[in-house]
C-alpha cells in the first residue's frame, strides 16, 4: 500500500525526540514499531516499566485474538499519540489490567492488513507490558472497498465512538470528520487551507493555529466573519507576529474588525492597520498581550476593541463601528 510509513519513527533514545516523532506520525504505521520504539528509550525498560504488572492471558488460538505484531494504525484520522500522557496512565494504573481494558476494534482491509481503529493505546500498553497479543473485535471490509473508503469507515466508526468522551480534543474529532468527508469540516478545512494555517497536520504547510474552537465557532455562526476577512486577518498575524503558532482568538477577533472597518465612516486601510500592529508589537511582541482582557462571552468583539484601542488607538468611530455598548467597553477596559 502507498500509504504505509515505511521510515523508522526514529532511531532516538532520548524521550524528548521519541516522543516528538510519535506525536507527529502520518499515514500508516505498525503498532509494533511504535512499542518497540517506545522501548529503545533509556532507561525504560530497567526504569520505566520494570514494575509494570499484568494479569493478562490471552489464548492465541481464540479466533478473537491477535497479535500486536499483525496491526497497523491509520494516524490519517486518529488522535496523536501524546507519550508522556499514555505512560502517566500506565503508571497510574500500574500496568495493563485485561479486564478493565476490554477489547479493541480492528478492521481488516481488502489487502488482509488489520487496522486497530479504536484502542491504539491500549495496544501499546499491553506491548509495552511485555505482551504480544490481546483481544480484539473484528470486522471486515467489502473486498471491493478503496483505501479511501475504508479509511473513511473506520473514521466514522472511530469518530462515533470517541466523540463523546471528554478526552478527545474538538480538533481531533474534526480530523476525523475530514476523512470521512463531513461537509461542514470540508468547508472548514478548506478555509484553514485558504489562510495557510495548519490543523491536526491536515494542512502540513501551514503555520499551525490554536484556539480551533473559536475559529470554528465563528465560522460557521448567524452573524459570521466572511470568509475574505479570516483569510486577510490571517495573511497580517502571520506577517506581523513571527511565532510558530497563530492564535485562533487574535485570528477571529482581528477577522471581526476588518469586516467591520469596512462598514466605518472613516475607514483604516489595511496598511495602516498593519503599520499600527507593527509598532505596537515593537514594544509588546506577544500575541497575549493584544488579547489580554477579552470577554469570555463576547471574545471577538472585545478583542477587535482591544486592538482598535491599543494598536489603532481608534479616533475614527472604528469602534462604535463594532458595536459594543458602553457598559461593555468599560468592563474591557477595567479588565485589561
Amino acid at each position: 500500500m502507498s500509504n504505509f510509513n515505511t521510515t523508522p519513527i526514529s532511531k532516538s533514545t532520548k524521550f524528548s525526540e521519541v516522543s516528538g516523532a510519535l506525536a507527529n506520525l502520518t499515514g500508516v504505521v505498525s503498532v509494533q514499531e511504535i512499542i518497540d520504539t517506545i522501548k529503545q528509550i533509556d532507561n525504560m525498560k530497567t526504569k520505566t516499566l520494570v514494575n509494570m504488572k499484568t494479569n493478562a492471558s490471552y489464548d492465541p488460538n481464540d479466533t478473537s485474538v491477535v497479535n500486536l505484531d499483525e496491526l497497523y494504525v491509520d494516524m490519517t484520522y486518529q488522535r496523536i499519540i501524546r507519550l508522556q500522557k499514555l505512560i502517566n496512565k500506565l503508571k497510574k494504573l500500574s500496568g495493563f489490567d485485561m479486564y478493565s481494558a476490554g477489547v479493541i476494534d480492528v478492521a481488516v482491509r481488502p489487502s488482509e492488513e488489520k487496522f486497530v481503529w479504536d484502542g491504539l493505546r491500549r495496544c501499546i500498553m499491553a506491548g509495552l507490558c511485555g505482551l504480544k497479543n490481546i483481544k480484539a473485535s473484528t470486522f471486515t471490509h467489502p473486498m471491493n472497498s478503496s483505501v479511501s473508503e475504508c479509511q473513511r469507515q473506520e473514521a466514522r466508526y472511530f469518530k462515533s465512538r470517541n466523540a463523546d468522551q471528554e478526552s478527545m480534543k474538538a480538533e481531533e474529532i474534526f480530523k476525523s470528520e475530514v476523512v470521512y468527508g463531513d461537509p461542514k469540516a470540508l468547508e472548514l478545512l478548506k478555509l484553514i487551507k485558504n489562510c495557510q494555517l495548519d490543523i491536526e497536520g491536515l494542512n502540513p504547510g501551514g503555520r499551525l493555529f490554536g484556539g480551533f474552537v473559536e475559529v470554528r465557532n465563528n465560522y460557521f455562526m448567524q452573524d459570521n466573519i466572511s470568509n475574505e476577512f479570516f483569510v486577510e486577518s490571517s495573511r497580517i498575524v502571520r506577517d506581523v507576529y513571527k511565532d510558530e503558532t497563530v492564535s485562533g482568538y487574535l485570528l477571529t477577533g482581528l477577522a471581526y474588525l476588518l469586516q467591520k472597518n469596512e462598514d466605518a465612516e472613516q475607514a483604516y486601510s489595511v496598511d495602516e492597520i498593519i503599520e499600527s500592529l507593527e509598532k505596537y508589537t515593537s514594544v509588546n511582541p506577544k500575541q497575549t498581550q493584544l488579547i489580554h482582557g477579552r470577554l469570555a462571552g463576547n471574545a471577538r468583539g472585545s478583542i477587535a476593541y482591544l486592538i482598535a484601542t491599543r494598536a489603532l488607538k481608534d479616533k475614527n468611530g472604528l469602534l462604535h463601528s463594532i458595536g459594543l455598548d458602553t457598559e461593555t467597553m468599560d468592563v474591557i477596559d477595567a479588565a485589561a
